[in-house]
């Protein structure tokens, strides 16, 4: 990773998050109808007034806060350089719509493309053994705990699961599903859920475990990747 992505980051991502905050401002006035101090309807004409004077009040107070409080976490950054730095072995998705970045392992995958969404990416091997996908959401578009997700992601059909963890922000979630192995690990951080999901032949068991403690070190969700 390029020290200068990291620094040039810092100011698109103050300005995406007042994107965010200006859309669903604007959207929740709309759903509302919103009403003025008197308690009259507000029309569209005044209502494009009222959202754009509250939009003007919200760059006024929030810019100056978003532009300096947003640092990048050295610990993140460390974590996924050090899988993403060999670049002999991996190759690194980054999401700029959901802000996570993930290591694939390269003599082994082939990317598919993003997603039409913009939500993640396919990764898969010439003779379909191998698989890696990584996939977002706005976690307050589920409005789901990460208890609720770990439970979710336990309960998914046509498999059995031989392995569980849930951490603080995190859970991992592995076992045997439609004659492959699979490990999954969901991170929730800044308000994203992030996931990626790594299947493979169980012959392959002793090869792939690197390879995946790489690829799990190496996932990270952090706001500076954000840039759309």
């Amino acid at each position: 990773m390029n020290e200068v992505f990291y620094r040039n980051t810092e100011f698109i991502t103050a300005k995406v998050r007042q994107h965010r905050a200006m859309s669903k401002l604007s959207i929740y006035l709309e759903k509302k109808q919103v009403e003025n101090i008197t308690g009259h309807y507000v029309g569209s004409s005044k209502m494009k007034s009222t959202v754009a004077f509250f939009i003007a009040v919200l760059v006024l107070t929030f810019t100056p806060m978003l532009a300096s409080g947003q640092k990048r976490s050295p610990e993140a950054k460390t974590r996924l350089d050090k899988v993403c730095s060999r670049t002999a072995e991996y190759g690194c998705y980054t999401n700029h719509k959901y802000g996570y970045a993930i290591a694939w392992p390269k003599q082994l995958l082939t990317p598919q493309g993003e997603s039409d969404a913009g939500d993640g990416q396919a990764f898969t091997s010439k003779d379909g053994r191998i698989s890696l996908a990584a996939w977002a959401i706005y976690n307050d578009v589920l409005e789901q705990t990460l208890t609720e997700a770990y439970q979710q992601a336990m309960d998914e059909p046509n498999q059995s699961v031989t392995y569980k963890h849930l951490g603080k922000d995190f859970f991992v979630v592995s076992g045997h599903k439609n004659g492959k192995i699979f490990y999954r690990k969901t991170v929730l951080s800044n308000d994203v859920q992030a996931s990626f999901e790594f299947e493979y032949d169980s012959t392959m068991q002793n090869v792939m475990g690197p390879i995946i403690k790489d690829i799990a070190a190496s996932f990270t969700i952090d706001a500076l990747f954000q840039w759309r």
